[in-house]
């Protein structure tokens, strides 16, 4: 059975032995955009794990924890008034 499928595979490569270097240049291609999108969501990991520590280091500061707070409650504030805005269809100012 084993040699039966070995001797199949020898004639479909044979057949299609053009075509083998195509296939195994995409291959190639499609490994390194998998390791590019790897290495590139890696690296946006450690991004944005430094950019966490910076923040929570400035958030043990009495004063910036305030500043930081005041910030996010006033996008959210800004955020709540757009959607509100766009529901009763009215403009910004307005709403």
């Amino acid at each position: 059975m084993k040699v039966v499928g070995w001797i199949r595979f020898q004639s479909v490569l044979k057949k299609y032995q053009c075509l083998l270097p195509i296939y195994l240049l995409t291959l190639f291609i499609n490994f390194i955009k998998f390791y590019l999108k790897l290495t590139y969501f890696v690296i946006i990991q450690n991004k944005l794990l430094k950019m966490f520590k910076k923040l929570l280091k400035l958030w043990k500061d009495p004063v910036w924890s305030k500043v930081i707070a005041a910030s996010i409650i006033a996008i959210s504030t800004v955020i709540w008034t757009l959607i509100s805005a766009k529901i009763n269809d009215t403009n910004f100012q307005t709403a």
